[in-house]
């Protein structure tokens, strides 16, 4: 069953607010709700829409992605949050503190996508190719029927939209 925007979370609060990258899900965060659990923050994360259990749409950017979970954050009552993102969902998170500073405390970047570098596309793509190489192998069953379940051509096209968008 597909939601408009499925989510998972650990703990009744939504005091950090996971934003996945880019082809991934929620169910990346394996260990990451429990670490921020027991440190009493309760998490939430969403699958972005057209990703994990999220219902399917069309291919959209990293500013279309934070416009729809700012409407999430509303309906959840979710205010004053950390939010975490990684890859792609750091762009995403840096679009909802610019759309709705209320929602966000802090942004947390890990492995954003944006550089100094002309050619950014480039530096994501080598990226991209050593990526297999560092995750830990139990990270697979995660990220490759994620990978499958979005498809190429979304991960393509919402790549394309939001790469560099935030550049420091």
């Amino acid at each position: 069953v597909f939601d408009p925007t499925a989510y998972r979370r650990s703990g009744h609060r939504a005091d950090a607010v996971r934003v996945h990258g880019l082809g991934c899900s929620s169910s990346y965060f394996v260990h990451l709700p429990r670490a921020l659990f027991d440190r009493g923050l309760h998490a939430i994360a969403p699958d972005l829409r057209g990703f994990g259990r999220s219902s399917d749409a069309r291919s959209m950017g990293s500013a279309e992605h934070a416009a729809l979970l700012v409407s999430w954050a509303d309906e959840l009552e979710i205010r004053n949050a950390i939010w975490i993102g990684h890859s792609h969902g750091c762009n995403v998170a840096e679009h909802v503190k610019r759309l709705r500073p209320d929602l966000v405390r802090e942004v947390v970047h890990v492995g954003p996508l944006w550089t100094v570098r002309k050619h950014p596309v480039f530096r994501l793509a080598a990226g991209l190719a050593l990526d297999p190489f560092r995750e830990p192998f139990s990270l697979y069953g995660y990220v490759i029927p994620a990978y499958c379940g979005a498809g190429l051509g979304r991960w393509g096209v919402t790549c394309g939209r939001s790469c560099g968008a935030f550049r420091t």
